[in-house]
């Protein structure tokens, strides 16, 4: 089955948010302790306007098994403006196989269109998959 990577909708939410609370659980990947509940990703995704902001789902053979999303930088800095944060999430039963490498070319790719200079990750140093895979994309390390 070909992995699809597109436009998150609504009805993605909750493998989206099941995605993410799996990522808490391991305690290595995002700096949440708790899990974000059901309303508080609704109102992320209300504030992922797709034409500033996107939000793309990875579906493979009709389930999400992973999302990226492009989220403002020191929001309100008139300086910062063509600065986004770049997120991303896989399920843990589809790692290390291609599913981040393919959100990250489209979400690049989707990043350039709309026009913005710098993207930066924030990441714990011990989250070793992840800096791999920034730096195949030319991420470097501050």
């Amino acid at each position: 089955m070909p992995l699809n990577v597109r436009q998150a909708v609504y009805d993605d939410l909750g493998a989206i948010n099941g995605i993410y609370n799996q990522a808490v659980d391991t305690r290595g990947c995002t700096a949440d302790i708790r899990h974000m509940d059901d309303d508080a990703r609704i109102r992320w995704f209300v504030e992922h306007d797709p034409a500033k902001y996107p939000v793309l789902a990875a579906e493979l053979g009709g389930s999400v098994v992973g999302w990226i999303s492009l989220s403002p930088y020191g929001k309100g800095r008139e300086g910062l403006k063509r600065t986004v944060e770049i997120s991303y999430y896989v399920h843990k039963e589809h790692q290390r196989q291609g599913v981040g490498t393919a959100m990250m070319r489209a979400m690049l790719a989707r990043a350039k269109e709309l026009g913005y200079a710098n993207i930066i990750a924030i990441l714990f140093d011990t989250n070793e998959g992840s800096i791999r895979l920034l730096e195949k994309f030319g991420f470097e390390r501050w």
